[in-house]
């Protein structure tokens, strides 16, 4: 499965990663020689909006993991242009769409932050966006616009202890809220949401280049720490027979306290299930119920500050998860990774499993890539890790894949490039990603790295 694919024809212009909160789909790619390709494209798995998939064999059923419902329905006219270009244009990644949510839903006694969180650090929020805070909740609404939703997400805050901000979001549909508590400041990028905060608290108006590139990761936080909900929330996903589908959606699954984004499942040789999310400071869930949930949690913090954890357990039963180490900008700690003897205490390892600068064969040498996230394991047969696969970001001037097309006077630098891909600065296609699979180095085996899948 193609797991950062978008919903756009590569042939007649895809969209870029800008888009992924409203144009992704999963994509069902196979290869003949192995996890490195080439691969071959098949048919859709699972309709838009699905992002980030995981495929577990599970108790003899192949069960899918993802963001988003898979309800299908098409991505619109004008979402790309023939070079790629996304919806926004020249707009930067925090501010597209977020001007209509404001003016169409004005909540009193709220301050609207479009797609910026708002952390509750005072004068030191000035010039530096802020952070959600913990994440308390996610109840349902019933409602279908900014305009009908938001008073009922405010009405929902109001009665959580902890609540300040709540968030709300087209491309997660309308049918749901998230709720905060205060933040500390730092950089946590929420695109896809907007979001509105109780009048009083801090938050920033700043929204260019220099808050991405000083941005600092929010600190770790436990579940509810801030005497929030701990009321649970429910994840859609997809099964069958066959990793060639076709694929039935489950619908509901149980999680408590509320989880569901960046979902990573694996199974314990006792038939346990667990499965890590980027909410409660990527805290791991388990069900022993095997992949039917319910999902309770074990613990908060079982990978290190960031997002996109992706979990497994090695031969001798040890827990380990890889994840997006935050702060996001610095290209040195791209993926992180944690460990566990018992799933209950983490540790992060001193050193980042990988950083954005990428050793290539066939004589390209070092690649330094502005993004480097959504990290997944391929094992083979034995249960030895086989390849490494991750999305990643270049922006045009520096690739030398695809005809070399480099310009000698572009800024190449891993934090331009992370503002550019993050930005989507002019001319609106800064924003193109790869899906990356990288040969895991074993004995008797050379090392390799190549590129797969389309642009998307």
């Amino acid at each position: 499965m193609a797991p950062n694919g978008t919903g756009g024809d590569p042939g007649a212009g895809s969209c870029g990663l800008t888009t992924w909160g409203s144009n992704s789909q999963v994509t069902h790619v196979t290869s003949a020689t192995g996890p490195t390709g080439p691969y071959v494209r098949q048919e859709v798995a699972v309709p838009i909006w699905s992002h980030n998939p995981l495929v577990r064999l599970i108790n003899g059923t192949f069960v899918m993991f993802h963001i988003g419902g898979g309800k299908g329905g098409e991505p619109g006219d004008g979402y790309c242009a023939a070079n790629g270009t996304s919806p926004c244009g020249e707009q930067g990644f925090d501010q597209c769409g977020s001007t209509d949510a404001c003016a169409e839903a004005p909540v009193p006694g709220y301050v609207c932050m479009s797609s910026y969180c708002a952390g509750d650090a005072g004068a030191a929020a000035v010039g530096v966006r802020g952070d959600c805070g913990a994440d308390l909740a996610e109840p349902t609404l019933a409602c279908s616009s900014y305009a009908t939703c938001a008073p009922l997400a405010a009405a929902a805050c109001a009665g959580t202890p902890g609540c300040v901000s709540f968030g709300l979001s087209a491309a997660w549909g309308f049918g749901k809220a998230k709720l905060f508590s205060a933040g500390t400041g730092g950089l946590t990028p929420n695109a896809q949401w907007s979001t509105w905060v109780q009048a009083g608290h801090g938050h920033s108006t700043d929204m260019y280049a220099r808050a991405r590139l000083e941005g600092r990761a929010p600190p770790a936080t436990a579940a509810a720490t801030s005497g929030g909900s701990t009321a649970g929330c429910t994840l859609d996903l997809h099964v069958s027979a066959s990793v060639h589908g076709p694929w039935v959606p489950v619908r509901n699954v149980s999680i408590t306290p509320c989880g569901g984004n960046n979902p990573a499942p694996w199974e314990h040789p006792n038939g346990t299930v667990y499965v890590t999310f980027t909410d409660n400071d990527m805290g791991m869930w388990r069900s022993d119920n095997s992949w039917r949930g319910p999902f309770t949690l074990v613990t908060s913090g079982a990978c290190g500050g960031g997002e996109d954890p992706s979990l497994y357990l090695d031969k001798l039963g040890r827990f380990h998860c890889l994840f997006h180490a935050s702060p996001f900008s610095n290209p040195d700690i791209a993926i992180g990774h944690a460990f566990s003897l018992d799933g209950y205490e983490w540790r992060v390892a001193a050193e980042p499993a990988a950083n954005s600068t990428i050793e290539f064969a066939g004589g390209l040498g070092a690649v330094v890539h502005g993004k480097r996230e959504r990290p997944h394991l391929y094992m083979d047969a034995a249960g030895d890790i086989a390849a490494f696969v991750t999305g990643v970001c270049i922006t045009p001037q520096c690739d030398p894949f695809d005809g070399g097309r480099v310009d000698p006077a572009a800024d190449c630098s891993s934090a331009m490039q992370y503002h550019h891909c993050d930005a989507n600065s002019p001319d609106g296609w800064y924003d193109r990603t790869y899906t990356l699979v990288q040969a895991v180095a074993t004995p008797g085996q050379p090392f390799n790295s190549q590129t797969v899948f389309e642009e998307v």
